[in-house]
Order: C-alpha cells, then sequence, then structure tokens
C-alpha cells in the first residue's frame, strides 16, 4: 500500500513535466485526465490484496456480485459522460464504479479476517498517512523547479526520489519497530538466498562445461590414447 500511494502521489504532482518531457507539448491537454486517471490506484490499493485473498478463501460468489456491480456502474456512467467530457467521462465512470463498491468490499474482508474498524484504521491506514503528506509538501514545492526541466530522465529521477522520501517516512514513523526488524531480517535471508542460488548455478554451470569440454576432449582422441579406464569405456 505504501509504495502504490508513493508511485501514484509522485505521478498527480509531476503529470505534466511527464508528459511534456516524454510525448511532447502536443498532449498537454491530458494533463487533467491523466491525474483523474492516476485516482484508481488509490482506491485500489485498500484492497487490492484482499479481494485475492476472499477468492481463495472461497468468498467468490459475492466478489463476483460485487464486480458486476462495478462494472455495470463504470459503463453506465462512462456512456453517460463520454458524449460530454470525453475520455475524462470514461475514467469518472472507473472511479465511481471502484469507489462504489470500495465499502462493501472492506466490510467483507474485515467481517471474514475478524478485523475491526478501527484496529484496521490504526494499523494500517492512518500509518500510510505521514509519508503522502510529506511527499505532497515537498512535491509541491518543488513542482515549478521540475516544470522547467526538458529531459524526461530527470522528471522520473525526481519522481523516484519522492516515493523514496514517502516510503522512507513510512518505515520511520509508520511501521512499528518489530516489523523493521522483522523486514530487515527477511531482507537478509532473501539476499542470502539469491546469493546462494547465483552460486548453485555457477557451480552447475561449471560441472556442467567441464563435463562437455571432458567430452569432447575424449571424444576426439582414439581409444588406445585414452587412459585404461577410459579406454575400456570407450573400447
Amino acid at each position: 500500500m505504501a509504495f502504490i500511494l508513493s508511485v501514484t502521489i509522485a505521478g498527480l504532482i509531476y503529470t505534466r513535466p511527464l508528459i511534456l518531457t516524454w510525448v511532447g507539448a502536443q498532449y498537454e491537454s491530458m494533463t487533467g485526465a491523466t491525474r483523474l486517471f492516476l485516482v484508481y490506484p488509490l482506491f485500489g490499493c485498500v484492497n487490492q490484496v484482499a479481494v485475492p485473498m476472499l477468492i481463495g478463501l472461497g468468498r467468490v460468489r459475492r466478489v463476483i456480485v460485487l464486480q458486476i456491480i462495478s462494472v455495470s456502474l463504470n459503463l453506465a456512467v462512462s456512456i453517460a459522460l463520454a458524449p460530454r467530457y470525453g475520455i475524462a467521462g470514461v475514467i469518472i465512470g472507473t472511479l465511481v464504479g471502484h469507489a462504489v463498491v470500495l465499502i462493501p468490499y472492506n466490510r467483507m474482508f474485515l467481517d471474514t479476517f475478524g478485523v475491526g474498524f478501527a484496529q484496521w484504521l490504526r494499523e494500517i491506514a492512518l500509518p500510510n498517512v505521514p509519508g503522502p503528506l510529506v511527499q505532497i509538501v515537498v512535491g509541491l514545492a518543488t513542482l515549478q523547479w521540475v516544470e522547467r526541466f526538458d529531459q524526461f530522465w530527470a522528471v522520473v529521477l525526481v519522481c523516484a526520489m519522492s516515493s523514496a522520501l514517502s516510503l522512507a517516512v513510512f518505515a520511520r514513523f509508520g511501521m512499528r519497530d518489530t516489523e523493521r526488524t522483522r523486514a530487515s531480517a527477511d531482507d537478509v535471508r532473501a539476499a542470502s538466498r539469491r546469493k546462494r542460488r547465483r552460486s548453485e548455478s555457477a557451480s552447475i554451470l561449471r560441472v556442467n562445461r567441464f563435463r562437455n569440454n571432458r567430452s569432447r576432449g575424449a571424444g576426439s582422441r582414439p581409444a588406445s590414447e585414452l587412459p585404461n579406464d577410459e579406454s575400456q569405456r570407450w573400447s
């Protein structure tokens, strides 16, 4: 959730310089629609993990019902607004369809996992607030400076730094000490596993290369020139 929020907010803040340096000034008019579209992940990150878990636990029927409601509203609102607002109307339809089922989804997974709303708010939602707040303040303060950039890579770099700032604030103020310790330990174990897999792959590659070279060398020599054990094997 923290990662999606950080990347999405960076895109929302620096939408215009991203468009100008990437596809050109002729698409500057799409800034508003792009920002509107980037609102969607802000809704989706709330239940993106819970919905697959609900499906895995057999709550498929209720999930399908909510999806039908969401898609139907999306289609109806998009058809109604597209003639007047164009692509922005279609995006609004998507947001409306998802927003309507957001609360039912949340109630479903809270009931399924036995988590109270206050606990969810305290342990999930509120810890993710400080990072985006700091990111928004710093982003708005640097927006005019970034809008003078003429290279796409420079704007992307600023977006990455903005996201990193949000994640750093989350790690410092949104995570408990035990969570930070566990995350660090998980990172160390993951790095150790990757190093071990690379070492094993390199060892297997060396063994296979040695066998191939030995096989080619033995196959090109007469049996009489091979050592006794190899001579018997190849005779």
